[in-house]
């Protein structure tokens, strides 16, 4: 085989992942039954191809490669599928007929395309090996090969439903809790309505008792307005008759009545003197008197 069929063969492989690929993410824009089957179609195609490009070569190691890259595509294709899916699932439709069509859509395809990828593989490699024989030792490395595929194959698949499967009950209760949390949250957020429905209906009350009191405050103070204005009125007075007062009292002779009351106040002790005297020779003559 040439470099040049060798190399087209190379580049078969990532042509025919991203083609597979594409059409995976379109499937579900195509209403026909047989777009199902669409992936696994490719998957043939690409054996096929790969059993008459390796009719012509000798080189056992580069055609084992290629012949597995046929069960490798069929598997790129099953994981492409379980990818979409997942991508796609959305917990809120989890009750819903479209999203279990959808998940045995998807696992269908992935299903198909494994199958379809171990079934071409295994008819391109007996087309290889039946051109250019095989000696006993090599059907039974193939035997079990083909025996160890079949079985990883089998515990992969129930790997991956028991995965789903705890995935989605997962889901169910992530779904359950949320509409719990949900529920109280309603609920809390009902309690905050009353409670700012009372707090508002107080503050409206409340708002009428300081308006009610603002009006009897103001006709009160209508109401004592004029005996405020009287009072003010005596308290001017007061002010100018205490201003007179003071004024006059600045007039009077302050040093002169000051000495005339230390004068008098002299005097007074002098007259308190003789006074004194003169009890004193009474008390004398009482007691002359009475002895």
């Amino acid at each position: 085989m040439s470099s040049t069929a060798k190399t087209m063969i190379n580049l078969l492989f990532p042509l025919m992942a991203l083609a597979g690929s594409w059409l995976i993410l379109q499937l579900e824009h195509l209403d026909e039954g047989y777009a199902l089957f669409l992936p696994a179609i490719l998957v043939g195609c690409y054996g096929i191809i790969i059993g008459f490009s390796l009719s012509g070569t000798e080189d056992r190691d580069y055609a084992e490669h290629q012949i597995d890259t046929i069960y490798f595509l069929g598997f790129l294709y099953t994981l492409v599928s379980l990818a979409v899916f997942f991508y796609r699932f959305n917990p809120a439709l989890l009750q819903d007929n479209w999203l279990i069509a959808q998940a045995l859509y998807y696992i269908g395809i992935s299903v198909s395309t494994s199958i379809t990828g171990v079934l071409f593989r295994s008819i391109a490699r007996s087309g290889y090996l039946k051109k250019h024989g095989e000696e006993k030792v090599d059907l039974e490395k193939s035997y079990i090969l083909l025996k160890s595929i079949a079985e990883s194959f089998s515990s992969s698949y129930e790997e991956t439903f028991q995965t789903m499967r705890r995935y989605f009950d997962e889901r169910i209760e992530t779904s359950a809790a949320l509409g719990a949390r949900e529920k109280e949250y309603l609920e809390s957020l009902e309690r905050f309505i009353g409670v700012m429905d009372k707090f508002s209906a107080g503050l409206t009350a409340t708002r009428e008792e300081l308006q009610e009191a603002g009006r009897a405050f103001s006709r009160d103070l209508a109401a004592q307005r004029e005996p405020i204005a009287g009072i003010a009125e005596s308290s001017l007075a007061f002010s100018h008759a205490a201003g007179r007062i003071r004024s006059e009292l600045e007039a009077l002779p302050m040093s002169s009545i000051t000495g005339g009351c230390e004068r008098f106040r002299k005097e007074i002790s002098e007259l308190d003197t003789v006074l004194d005297n003169f009890v004193s020779l009474l008390e004398l003559k009482v007691e002359k008197l009475g002895v």
